[in-house]
């Protein structure tokens, strides 16, 4: 999908600096308006303290396409600095409309692919990649959060309530490295003509965060347009110190892959 929006997002960021203009008398010089504050480290320090604990999460990813619409969801809990945490994945237009995710010792363990016959597919959580654009590396929730470390110019949008919590919203942008992060180099690539429409090589996504009065992340989205496909990402982080618990299947319940693929997989 990313092959087919970077086009698109080259012509809006090509012409982001570009705007009409009226004949009109010349204006007499001003003092040029002081730079916006960059919000940027106070979301890295919420990103830093949510990953340092645990919560349960909901992410809705969102592809409307030629009038239709899908959406895929995750839910969970996890434990972002025990490396623990498990993952319901829902898409009932799908041939394979669940599958649970374990994730636990440095591997994620998947349920309910055809190719494992009844088994878990286990792989190192560090191996697995996305293959879409703004997917996780099967589903991984702490993903979005590394992705986010990475905002640029942050400005403050103001307080919001989201859902009955008090909140600040904040507003940057994702580059290229970011987005594409851990990719399939086969997507990351895209095709040879992209290079010319980006001559300061700059790709970027709007980013949303908002962070609670304790200063955890509660809300993240990301966000692609291009003309007739949108893919939105959203993902909730609620009840901070949650404990967190697991249960992993056996090694004889279990099948060790290379490479996890699948809509549901991400």
């Amino acid at each position: 999908m990313i092959r087919r929006a970077v086009p698109f997002l080259a012509v809006v960021a090509l012409c982001a600096g570009c705007s009409g203009t009226s004949p009109g008398r010349a204006e007499s010089p001003s003092q040029p308006a002081p730079p916006a504050a960059d919000h940027g480290e106070t979301v890295r320090t919420a990103i830093a303290a949510t990953r340092a604990g645990t919560a349960h999460f909901e992410t809705r990813h969102e592809l409307g396409a030629e009038g239709k619409h899908f959406m895929l969801t995750m839910t969970g809990d996890f434990d972002f600095a025990g490396d623990l945490g498990h993952v319901a994945v829902d898409f009932p237009e799908g041939g394979i409309s669940h599958i649970d995710e374990i994730f636990a010792d440095g591997r994620v363990h998947v349920s309910n692919l055809p190719q494992t016959e009844g088994k878990w597919a286990t792989m190192p959580r560090t191996a697995a990649e996305a293959h879409y654009v703004l997917r996780a590396p099967l589903n991984d929730p702490e993903h979005v959060l590394e992705q986010l470390a990475s905002i640029h110019e942050t400005t403050r949008v103001g307080a919001e309530d989201l859902d009955g919590t008090p909140t600040t919203h904040y507003r940057g942008a994702l580059l290229e490295d970011a987005i594409t992060l851990r990719i399939t180099e086969k997507i990351r690539a895209g095709p040879p003509d992209i290079a010319p429409l980006f001559p300061d090589g700059r790709l970027s996504i709007p980013a949303d965060v908002w962070l609670n009065s304790e200063g955890r992340v509660v809300r993240t989205r990301l966000t692609l347009q291009e003309a007739g496909m949108d893919v939105v990402a959203t993902t909730t982080f609620s009840r901070h110190g949650t404990p967190v618990h697991v249960d992993t299947p056996k090694a004889e319940q279990t099948v060790p892959v290379d490479t996890i693929k699948g809509v549901l997989p991400g």
